[in-house]
């Protein structure tokens, strides 16, 4: 691991989604008020510490503030994140805590039990373990006098770099005026947070490749041997299919604990028709069952958590009240500000003035990047 990365403990063992809503609530929360305040402070010309001293000193307040305080430092110099005994201790704490709230908006890469980092600066050099090796760090027993065993530790570097994924959100300064605490949790909850997490899904788990803009797909590059077609939709086909997937998994040099089958709400709840296992635990072959609705309906995944790899960095949220704009309605639909050539520029269409209309705007912006070991995903 390099040494400008800080590896984060697994934020949680594999959940439904109900268990996993229950762990993270009180994370997820205090990490949402506390940007719902920022963007309230903002709009309304007060500082963090006034905004914050309006609303008591309770223990749920003093969480909310810590988390504020992390946001506002992590983002800003000369409190970098790579300084020790500032800001640097704090991304650890904000980033878990953004995990969970992507969990608690049902995004399903924030429920995997991957190997997760936190960027600093540059790119993090992570060891993966080769696919298709023996354990040649097994330990054997020895003869008293006898030599010990040694063994090669065989690994292959991944890098990851940030990628940024952004989003802004307006609303008129009148409602800003108006909202109480609760109703700002909600909008960020309901806005870019449940809408961010469905984006990170439907990437996460496409078949497209990495460019300069984002990491590549699940489906991106996976070896012919370790994709199957079904062979049917009866309890007996399915359970020969997955048992395969299993197989073929476990020959890669994967399989152990962190293990998880990944899969569409709708074909996690056509499994649990057809096992108990499935409907009353959650597993399938004993394997843990992650599913969302923005899994691939058609794609079933069997995921060895322990060779992918997650970089992650404290999420960056800036306030506007005096800006332009350019509103595009639709995910992914982001033209260039100005196109043309120099000196006959065509000006995106349509644009707005924030200070115009009184409103204000909030950007989120998520710095990612994922990478999966070859044979780790059937």
């Amino acid at each position: 691991m390099s040494v400008n990365a800080v590896l984060l403990a697994p934020t949680r063992a594999p959940l439904s989604h109900h268990q996993a809503g229950a762990a993270s609530a009180h994370y997820a929360r205090d990490l949402l008020r506390s940007i719902g305040i920022a963007f309230q402070a903002q709009a309304r010309g007060m500082s963090f510490e006034s905004a914050l001293d309006a609303r008591g000193a309770n223990e749920a307040m003093k969480i909310t503030r810590a988390l504020v305080g992390a946001l506002a430092r992590a983002a800003q110099a000369p409190a970098m994140t790579n300084v020790p005994g500032w800001a640097q201790e704090l991304v650890p704490t904000v980033v878990a805590a953004f995990v969970d709230v992507l969990a608690e908006q049902g995004s399903t890469l924030a429920l995997l039990p991957a190997q997760r980092y936190v960027f600093g600066p540059g790119k993090l050099r992570v060891p993966m373990r080769t696919s298709g090796t023996s354990p040649n760090l097994a330990a054997a027993f020895f003869a008293e006098g006898g030599p010990i065993r040694v063994g090669a530790l065989q690994l292959q570097p991944a890098t990851l770099a940030p990628k940024t994924l952004g989003v802004i959100g307006t609303t008129t300064l009148e409602m800003i005026a108006a909202a109480g605490d609760d109703v700002m949790l909600n909008v960020v909850r309901q806005g870019a947070m449940t809408d961010s997490a469905k984006a990170l899904d439907r990437i996460f788990y496409d078949d497209q490749p990495a460019d300069n803009k984002r990491p590549a797909g699940l489906q991106s590059g996976i070896a012919t041997g370790d994709t199957a077609v079904s062979s049917g939709a009866t309890a007996a086909n399915i359970r020969a299919d997955l048992k395969g997937m299993l197989s073929r998994l476990i020959a890669n040099g994967f399989g152990s604990p962190r293990t998880v089958w990944i899969m569409n709400t709708l074909n996690a709840a056509a499994l649990a028709e057809i096992s108990d296992e499935a409907a009353m635990l959650d597993r399938y072959l004993k394997i843990p069952i992650v599913s969302g609705p923005d899994v691939p309906a058609d794609v079933v995944f069997l995921a060895g958590c322990a060779g992918v790899a997650i970089g992650q960095d404290v999420p960056t949220i800036d306030v506007a009240t005096e800006t332009l704009l350019h509103e595009e309605a639709g995910a992914g639909l982001v033209s260039p500000i100005v196109s043309g050539d120099a000196g006959a520029g065509v000006m995106a269409s349509p644009t707005r003035s924030i200070f115009q209309t009184n409103a204000a705007a909030l950007k989120l912006v998520l710095p990612v990047d994922w990478v999966a070991a070859d044979g780790a995903v059937q």
